[in-house]
């Protein structure tokens, strides 16, 4: 039975949106989907149903596959995939990691259009920027398209703050002092050590992790209710200006499905004062200020406001 508008309206937004388009998803003639949602509102649960939703058990051949810009993604994609698939007899999911993520991507499909005819192509996230718009229009022709207002990304449950330090060494914090179990993850790491840290974090044996843009994407996990943005992000060719779309996914790695969140942006340099009014102006979107950074009562009274205290 369909349910009536009535009985939609009285969903959770998240849950509605889902419901919404996986209806575009599933519903022939099965047309290609670009879809932009903000950070931690279903997007994974969106086109892991609809993929699932289009493959025949009985088939016993490739039918589907999900292409991800970074290997921890891919992980976490693998692991919804497998939980919901249970519930519809799909078990034979694997998931390979490689360099070369944008040709990767163009060649697969293209493989694809040649060997099997066609196929429908699903593409998701939050940021939309110039280079993945001119992927786009490379890839899909003729499809729906749903976009959000950047002054409607930021997420309404994160509060943000800016935090002005005198210097760079005031940036500091002494957490393993305090008593945290803090680690840190990056790039250079070798694989095996990245998956230990990251699953000692998930199961909560370490309470702070830090990160750098490894985890800015795709990143999920509903405990994490603050982030520190010890440095602003910026565009490397032009360390002026910021790099607005990372910011966002920075941002969104807190305050996942709705949850209450936190972000605190330091701020040392004019540079950074700069940066930081300009992330504003994009998003239309006024970030009120830590007044003193030596204050635990400002810092308290913040984390109040947000809810997390």
């Amino acid at each position: 039975m369909i349910p009536t508008i009535r009985k939609l309206k009285r969903l959770h937004p998240v849950i509605l949106s889902t419901l919404l388009l996986l209806l575009l998803i599933l519903t022939p003639p099965y047309k290609d989907l670009v879809a932009q949602a903000h950070n931690g509102s279903g997007k994974t649960t969106c086109f892991v149903l609809g993929m699932l939703s289009r493959v025949d058990p009985k088939r016993k051949i490739p039918q589907a596959i999900c292409i991800c810009p970074t290997r921890e993604l891919a992980q976490q994609n693998h692991a919804v995939f497998v939980k919901m698939g249970k519930y519809t007899g799909i078990t034979s999911i694997s998931y390979a990691s490689r360099d070369g993520f944008r040709d990767d991507s163009e060649r697969i499909m293209k493989e694809i259009q040649r060997s099997s005819g066609g196929c429908q192509v699903l593409l998701f996230s939050a940021t939309f920027d110039e280079a993945v718009k001119a992927f786009v229009s490379r890839v899909i022709k003729d499809g729906n398209q749903i976009f959000v207002k950047k002054e409607e990304l930021t997420l309404e449950k994160v509060k943000q703050y800016k935090v002005q330090c005198p210097d760079e060494l005031s940036k500091v914090e002494s957490l393993t002092e305090e008593g945290y179990e803090c680690t840190s993850v990056h790039g250079a790491l070798k694989q095996e050590d990245r998956d230990k840290i990251i699953k000692e974090f998930k199961d909560g044996l370490t309470k702070v992790l830090m990160t750098t843009d490894l985890l800015a994407r795709g990143f999920d996990q509903r405990q994490v209710n603050l982030v520190i943005n010890y440095d602003l992000p910026i565009k490397h060719d032009n360390p002026s200006e910021p790099d607005c779309e990372l910011y966002l996914r920075r941002v969104g790695r807190t305050g996942r499905f709705g949850s209450k969140g936190a972000v605190f942006n330091f701020l040392c340099t004019d540079r950074d004062r700069s940066v930081m009014e300009k992330i504003e102006r994009h998003f239309q979107h006024h970030i009120p200020e830590i007044r003193n950074w030596r204050s635990e009562e400002d810092f308290e009274a913040a984390l109040k406001d947000a809810g997390l205290l």
